[in-house]
């Protein structure tokens, strides 16, 4: 076998571990850039996820400022149980805002099935044309929703009288809480719209009774 010159095996043991490292090299600079491009995509994922939460966060902190108020405006609009005293008391006063003479009220028992639920509501009716106009109109203004059903008027020497049934919902709350906000999304201008309807409604006063006084009447044998 023919021997090496010296000179090429110096060049070779020169030109080997350069050649190893430039394998190394490669090697590693493949690696690296896998790994940034793996860093990189968790980083927008992360970016991402950060910003939904963001936006949950907003919209959570909006609905805690105005969520209650709405709850209550929306809950004496669809109440959870039978509202047909409410229904009763709402007419009462639409009826002395404009002039009217509401008699023989009755309440029927609960109709419809399922969720939703619905009473009916009779009354009597007296008074002028305009003003029992007026008055028709606006039972679509009452919280909770009550609609016109059946109407029977009639007038005589210029008084209007008739007979109405109306009809009023309410249905039970949930039971169970959603398992996951996976598809929690923000208001569509539908519901936005739907709010903004309910949120009009000329809603039920309620009479807060002051507290009793402890003190109860005074003993008589005190000194």
């Amino acid at each position: 076998m023919k021997k090496i010159p010296e000179n090429i095996l110096l060049i070779i043991k020169a030109i080997v571990p350069l050649f190893i490292i430039i394998v190394l090299f490669f090697i590693l600079t493949n690696v690296g850039f896998s790994k940034i491009s793996q860093v990189q995509d968790e980083i927008s994922q992360i970016k991402k996820d950060q910003s939904v939460l963001i936006d949950k966060l907003s919209l959570l902190r909006t609905v805690s400022a105005t969520g209650a108020e709405d709850s209550d405006t929306t809950l004496n609009s669809l109440p959870d149980n039978n509202p047909s005293l409410l229904v009763v008391s709402q007419l009462r006063n639409l009826a002395a805002k404009s002039g009217l003479i509401v008699s023989s009220v009755k309440a029927s028992a609960d109709q419809g099935g399922g969720d939703l639920k619905a009473v009916a509501v009779n009354f009597k009716i007296a008074g002028e044309k305009s003003v029992v106009n007026s008055f028709l109109l606006n039972i679509k203004t009452i919280a909770p929703i009550t609609v016109l059903n059946k109407l029977k008027i009639s007038e005589i020497d210029g008084i209007y009288s008739g007979e109405i049934m109306v009809n009023s919902f309410w249905s039970p709350l949930p039971t169970e809480r959603p398992t996951t906000i996976e598809g929690f999304q923000d208001l569509t201008p539908e519901d936005n719209q739907m709010l903004t309807l309910v949120n009009s409604l000329v809603q039920p006063t309620f009479l807060n009774l002051p507290p009793a006084d402890a003190g109860g009447r005074p003993n008589p044998f005190a000194k």
